[in-house]
């Protein structure tokens, strides 16, 4: 793929599929009236359910030509993982004589398809190419044979180890006996054919991380139970013609593969077989097309799914492009009526993790600035995590409230939050989050985390926005005036009279004096968060109007209007925070509308707002109470 010298020169393939073509296997009828992909991991029902669906057969024969023994390919969750393994063993895999799965193998690679450009027969570009073999009569040598020689020709071993995933050592070692139990029933068929000896096998693993929800113990135990499978599996059998594992992350020294020295490792940053993973830009194009998805709407699929880098080039002149995610992109096709939406899953691990990344002060800072655009730097981001990273990253979670994360241990933090999709890298080597998506989806662990500090009715958060909000789509400066000091502030004083809060412990205080100026910076982020389409910040730091440094408490901006919010605990007078928010005016320079407002809160847990409307032609000050 690096001969190429641009993403111009390369052009991919995409099929209209027609069920009638099939028909080997009974199947519901697929609706071909209107755009449709099959969502999931199954090649079989993307091909007989998808009206369209995009062409990464060539898949194969690079896995079958690459020289490496054992493959490792992890890349971000969701981005065709299970579908291109899939669709390696239907290829491959011998099954069994006069089987219907067989012979619908058979017709995926074989029988003539219909593309989507100009409604003539093709077939799968892996079934009109050639490939290159040892070459089983002299030692050293190779050979060219035709793809479709190879079909279902192999006994093949596939196992999906995500099912694999317990809360226990115990759970883990009893799921995957059975899954092992499993497979070796699938192959009966062979137990007096000699092609179980005679031929290749091809193993094909899904890895899964767990050191992240288990104790130190336990993580030991069940890294040694896949390993040694892995070992004697894939090193050192005379068996195995070639074996290739994905995951999202591979693990280093006492992990799960640490044994395995006959192993190739490949990513989303290398070129080798990154092209064939999520979906570039002309393959989307492809796709815009067949959906008659209009310009407009285009650019809002640009801004939520696509971002992801990838490099083309080299890794001396690299060519990056952008990628999208395929999962949320078919998601998203499928269902358009619903709108824009994310369509990320929660994973277990890694949700857990995000959910207490907040508890930390300079980590939430910097997750909020990623949310609002912005870019952070840590050098290298590290792909290749040890035993060591991980009880690291465990210590961090566990641990996360009271302590100070040194640069390395926040260098693992972003890498991880990279290695798992949720960041990118950018062509100045900065990470930040790809698309909009990513950011509604970090979003909404910020809403959560802030939701769980404060025993408060839901409904009370949502006025309060709805509120906030009104303020944005507000033209009279009047009329915003009357909304604060008319309706909003007195919700939120009915609010912090009535408000508990929870300790760190998670016990409920008893409700009255509480002195954490944070906890009310957290409820009132918790408002303003939510606002749909705003720029919202907390602790912005920045240059003051005297040119000094310091750090805004809540900065907010939607429709060409700009707020800023200093709190105050147990102030003289909310005028002090008012002034103090006007000398942040920096950061909503580009608004027309600058609204600055200052609230102090009292140990007997009273509201006191003062705030200043600001425009081109006139100045309104309010007050609460």
């Amino acid at each position: 793929f690096s001969k190429y010298s641009s993403i111009k020169n390369f052009k991919p393939s995409l099929y209209q599929t027609i069920s009638r073509f099939f028909s080997t296997i009974p199947e519901k009828p697929t609706d071909f009236s209107k755009a449709v992909i099959h969502t999931g991991g199954d090649f079989q029902d993307v091909v007989t359910e998808s009206s369209i669906f995009i062409d990464k057969s060539l898949f194969i024969k690079e896995i079958i030509e690459d020289k490496s023994k054992v493959i490792l390919i992890t890349m971000p969750r969701r981005w065709g993982k299970s579908l291109n393994l899939d669709m390696l063993r239907r290829f491959l895999s011998i099954e069994e004589e006069n089987s219907q799965q067989k012979e619908f193998n058979k017709k995926i690679f074989e029988q003539s398809i219909k593309t989507n450009f100009d409604k003539t027969k093709s077939q799968l570009n892996i079934s009109t190419t050639q490939i290159k073999i040892p070459d089983e009569n002299i030692i050293g040598q190779t050979k060219i044979i035709d793809s479709l020689a190879l079909q279902g020709q192999h006994p093949l071993i596939f196992i999906d180890f995500k099912d694999c995933k317990a809360s226990s050592f115990q759970e883990v070692q009893k799921k995957l006996m059975d899954k092992i139990f499993e497979t070796v029933r699938n192959f009966s068929y062979l137990q007096n054919s000699e092609k179980a000896y005679k031929e290749t096998t091809l193993g094909q693993e899904y890895i899964t991380l767990l050191y992240l929800e288990f104790n130190e113990e336990e993580a030991k135990q069940v890294s040694e139970l896949f390993r040694g499978i892995f070992e004697s599996a894939l090193k050192g059998n005379d068996y195995l013609e070639k074996g290739v594992l994905t995951g999202v992350q591979y693990i280093v020294k006492s992990g799960m593969l640490s044994g395995l020295n006959n192993l190739s490792k490949y990513n989303v940053t290398s070129i080798k077989y990154s092209k064939y993973y999520g979906i570039d830009q002309y393959e989307m194009n492809a796709l815009i097309e067949h959906f008659n998805i209009s310009s407009e709407k285009f650019v809002k699929i640009k801004g939520w799914y696509n971002g992801y880098k990838s490099n083309i080039g080299t890794t001396e002149e690299p060519i990056f492009i952008d990628k999208y995610n395929i999962w949320s992109v078919v998601n998203y096709l499928n269902n358009q009526s619903e709108g824009f939406k994310s369509y990320w899953e929660k994973s277990g691990s890694v949700s857990e993790f995000l959910n207490k990344l907040f508890r930390n002060k300079s980590l939430k800072e910097t997750i909020e600035d990623l949310v609002n655009g912005k870019s952070i730097f840590i050098g290298e981001p590290k792909e290749d995590f040890d035993i060591d990273d991980f009880k690291q990253l465990k210590a961090i979670k566990d641990g996360i409230n009271n302590i100070d994360i040194k640069a390395a241990g926040l260098n693992l933090v972003y890498s991880y939050l990279f290695i798992t999709g949720y960041l990118t890298i950018n062509e100045l080597g900065k990470l930040q989050f790809p698309n909009k998506e990513i950011q509604k989806e970090i979003s909404n662990y910020l809403k959560d985390y802030y939701t769980t500090i404060f025993n408060i009715p839901t409904e009370s958060l949502g006025d309060l926005t709805l509120l906030l909000d009104q303020v944005f789509f507000e033209k009279n400066n009047n009329k915003i005036s009357e909304i604060f000091r008319e309706v909003f502030a007195p919700k939120l004083d009915i609010l912090i009279k009535d408000l508990q809060v929870y300790t760190n412990d998670d016990d409920l205080t008893i409700k009255g004096v509480f002195g954490n100026e944070d906890l009310m910076h957290s409820l009132l982020n918790n408002i303003a968060i939510q606002i749909v389409n705003a720029k919202f910040a907390s602790e912005r730091y920045t240059t003051k109007t005297d040119g000094s440094k310091g750090r805004a408490d809540i900065v907010i901006a939607k429709n060409n209007k700009g707020i800023v919010i200093e709190m105050k605990y147990n102030a003289k007078d909310a005028k002090i925070a008012l002034e103090q928010a006007k000398d942040y005016a920096e950061l909503v320079k580009d608004n027309d509308i600058k609204i600055f407002m200052g609230c102090n809160i009292t140990d007997q847990q009273e509201v006191f707002i003062s705030g200043e409307i600001v425009s081109s032609n006139e100045s309104i000050h309010f007050d609460y109470p």
